[in-house]
């Protein structure tokens, strides 16, 4: 096991970002993996995220890792219900309008929402993981590496490029195996909750709209604050 420290603090013209090193392990995880053939995974658990935020992502991540055939999105996100998050709602459920097709049940977006829950059970995570597992080769993922991002990066805009953050990557293999199973733990804890529900979910929108939600409306990807930081983040 290895690990980095993430420290996104914009002085002297650094550029140093979360975005910038989730990248960088997305074309490395794509530089290794056999695309045709091993398993691919973009895992995401956050307790925020902003509609800046999923595209960066979408267009800097999910959209590169594209060019592995067995690949599988997966994101559990936090939602306030009595914020009114249409917005990212609409924006995660664009990324299923537009990649579900292709990827199907390897695409699972799911809320975890606390409402009516006391404030100290609010999901505050932040989790990142990108990997690749080769199956096939003598024993179950008999290769594989991991890049989890861990710290107080929330899936926005503010916590991928410009706010002030800190966190670490650490990188596991094939050799790491109590880390691998710790992070799986982590993962099912959240995915499997009571509290987390599929998008995809039959009534998901009802209950969206009856908790203040508001009306579901289609997403235009057109969000004027993730323009201005995609620009900026292209000339770094």
């Amino acid at each position: 096991m290895e690990y980095k420290i993430i420290h996104q603090f914009r002085q002297n013209g650094g550029n140093s970002n979360l975005l910038s090193a989730l990248e960088a392990s997305t074309r490395e995880v794509l530089r290794i993996a056999d695309l045709g053939e091993d398993r691919v995974f973009f895992r995401a658990i956050v307790g925020h995220a902003s509609v800046g935020g999923i595209e960066l992502v979408r267009e800097h991540i999910i959209v590169p890792l594209l060019s592995a055939k067995n690949l599988s999105v997966q994101w559990v996100v936090g939602i306030d219900f009595n914020s009114r998050p249409k917005d990212t709602i609409n924006a995660l459920n664009a990324l299923i309008g537009e990649f579900g097709a292709r990827l199907g049940k390897r695409l699972d977006i799911r809320i975890f929402s606390s409402n009516g829950q006391k404030k100290s059970s609010i999901m505050h995570t932040k989790m990142y993981w990108v990997g690749v597992c080769s199956e096939g080769r003598g024993e179950r993922c008999a290769f594989e590496q991991h890049r989890a991002f861990i710290g107080s990066s929330n899936l926005s805009v503010g916590g991928l490029v410009e706010n002030r953050e800190i966190g670490v990557r650490i990188e596991l293999s094939e050799k790491d195996k109590r880390g691998i199973r710790e992070l799986e733990t982590v993962w099912k804890d959240y995915a499997r909750s009571d509290k987390c529900h599929s998008l995809n979910e039959k009534g998901f929108y009802a209950r969206f709209e009856r908790r203040g939600g508001g009306k579901h409306t289609d997403w235009k990807g057109n969000h004027p604050k993730h323009k201005k930081h995609a620009k900026q983040f292209a000339r770094n």
